[in-house]
């Protein structure tokens, strides 16, 4: 398959998959990912490809523990009241945690899903 159809699948994949399945009232917090890197940036293939795969890897985690998610990819990035700048992410590529109480933590660059699981689960 070559590799504009595997991003092709990939994109699809993840914006026909509904970007949570747990009842806002029922979770836990949300989690979002952020990938705000442009196509003819350096290294964007691989880095989206590494972001993609471990977005995917942990969407059943985070619906199975009770948490809803989203993916990011243009400024500014608003989850519930609170807006994300640039300079407040402090990188192009990451994940931002958002207890219920809107307290949140940012982690810069990409995790593998069993990093990000540890994180997540320290923070919440």
């Amino acid at each position: 398959m070559c590799k504009k159809m595997k991003h092709l699948l990939i994109l699809i994949t993840l914006f026909i998959t509904p970007f949570a399945y747990v009842n806002a009232n029922e979770a836990k917090g949300h989690i979002a990912f952020f990938m705000l890197l442009s196509e003819n940036d350096q290294g964007y293939v691989e880095i989206n490809e590494d972001f993609n795969y471990y977005y995917q890897n942990l969407s059943s985690w985070l619906n199975k523990n009770k948490y809803t998610y989203s993916r990011h990819t243009a400024l500014p990035i608003k989850i519930k009241k609170k807006i994300f700048s640039k300079q407040e992410l402090g990188s192009d590529v990451g994940v931002i945690l958002i207890k219920n109480n809107n307290s949140y933590k940012i982690i810069q660059g990409i995790g593998t899903d069993v990093d990000l699981m540890v994180d997540i689960n320290a923070f919440y």
